[in-house]
């Protein structure tokens, strides 16, 4: 049975990270930095074929491990992530033991693929060693206690990332090697200006439609989680549903505006810079808030971020949806909602660009502006379908406001 009082509690608590698996426990013994995520490997994983062992040391109270008399073994995790481009630091959380003294030598190699749509991409392998030449942040610790292994990764997409351990003893009766995590810090977030610059995409095609999304008559549809709630397709009959962005240049061109619901555009820098001329040659875009959209999507350090009328201050996934408590009623005035009282409970928590102009408010706080960019212009709607209504609520998207906002944002007008 439900417990009420934890209902209530978790429906004001912030959204916390979307990234976990919702069967693992807790991590207990290690405080994390923003920029940081803790992955577990305290069992076998698809693919990855893992002993695990009881550890009192290890943080959740289990450890891969390679026991004695094991010549291998088998550690890691297998997709991880997802990861956005940037440069990191991996933390490999390590115990070796030995009966003897002095040691015997033990080895892992630490062994990284890339995985970004189906396209796998292998990085230089990590050696550690036991070994008294071993360079000392390649050497290899065997005291009975856990320690942490960095290294340095490079990522170039927005992308899943396998991690392989394999750990050795040539004279292993006595010996073992147990894994308990490891950690990814980010200690850079590349933007799209310096990945044009490593990769840079196909050029426009010339001879393209002209978007017309001023005054648009065919609308291209994002479907991303809730969509249905929303209820564009529902409002533009006119509209064509689709749950991810052309990729040619002629497809995207053939509308006049794009709105993508609750979701962000593929992860690709090529997608993400026809999008961006798309705006820049006349089309319209609109955005709407959800767990994948905005700062909790693929907007941060992109060119989309700098067209948008909010600001996406950092990247984070686990503070910018809030609650609203109380709920929050939406109107085209500061402070004065529509007269049928429409009601807003969860929203991103981003502020107004300077210039932007605004849409609706939810309280006094701008809730839905737009802007210019180019020739064509951005919308976006920072609540969200979020939410549940108590007695007497009504949810936005139920009001008779809602169609007149959707329809502001997508077709510039009132009507």
């Amino acid at each position: 049975p439900v417990d009420e009082a934890e209902l209530a509690a978790g429906r004001k608590a912030p959204p916390g990270a979307l990234m976990v698996d919702p069967l693992q426990q807790p991590t207990r013994g290690v405080t994390l930095q923003e920029n940081e995520s803790l992955v577990e490997t305290d069992t076998g994983y698809w693919s990855l074929n893992a002993k695990e062992a009881s550890d009192p040391d290890a943080n959740n109270g289990r450890a891969q491990i390679r026991g004695s008399g094991d010549k291998n073994g088998n550690h890691g995790r297998t997709w991880t992530g997802p990861y956005s481009p940037g440069r990191y630091q991996f933390s490999v959380r390590l115990k070796l033991k030995d009966e003897q003294n002095p040691p015997r030598l033990q080895t892992a190699k630490i062994a990284m693929v890339e995985m970004f749509y189906g396209k796998g991409i292998g990085h230089p392998d990590v050696l550690l060693s036991s070994d008294e030449k071993t360079p000392p942040e390649r050497k290899l610790v065997i005291d009975g206690k856990y320690h942490y292994y960095d290294f340095d990764v490079d990522l170039n997409y927005h992308s899943l990332l396998h991690v392989w351990i394999s750990s050795g003893s040539e004279n292993p009766e006595g010996n073992s090697l147990y894994c308990d995590h490891f950690i990814a810090r980010q200690l850079e977030r590349y933007t799209d200006d310096q990945l044009v610059k490593l990769t840079p995409p196909p050029p426009k095609p010339e001879g393209l439609r002209t978007p017309e999304g001023k005054s648009p008559k065919k609308i291209l549809h994002v479907r991303g989680q809730y969509w249905q709630l929303y209820n564009v397709e529902g409002q533009f009959k006119e509209s064509t549903g689709v749950y991810e962005l052309p990729e040619k240049y002629e497809d995207l061109y053939n509308y006049d505006a794009v709105v993508i619901s609750g979701t962000s555009p593929q992860a690709k820098l090529e997608v993400r810079q026809m999008l961006n001329d798309f705006v820049n040659d006349g089309g319209r875009l609109v955005v709407l808030g959800g767990p994948w959209s905005l700062g909790q999507g693929n907007f941060p350090g992109t060119m989309l971020e700098k067209i948008l009328p909010f600001e996406i201050l950092k990247a984070q996934t686990t503070k910018e949806i809030i609650p609203c408590d109380p709920p929050l009623l939406l109107g085209t005035k500061p402070g004065t909602p529509y007269d049928d009282k429409p009601t807003l409970f969860w929203r991103h928590q981003l502020p107004l660009k300077q210039g932007a102009e605004v849409l609706a408010y939810a309280g006094d706080i701008p809730v839905a502006a737009s802007s210019n960019s180019g020739k064509g212009s951005v919308a976006v709607f920072t609540g969200t379908v979020l939410g549940e209504e108590k007695k007497g609520e009504l949810p936005f998207w139920k009001s008779k406001f809602w169609p007149i906002l959707l329809n502001r944002m997508i077709k510039n007008t009132t009507n």
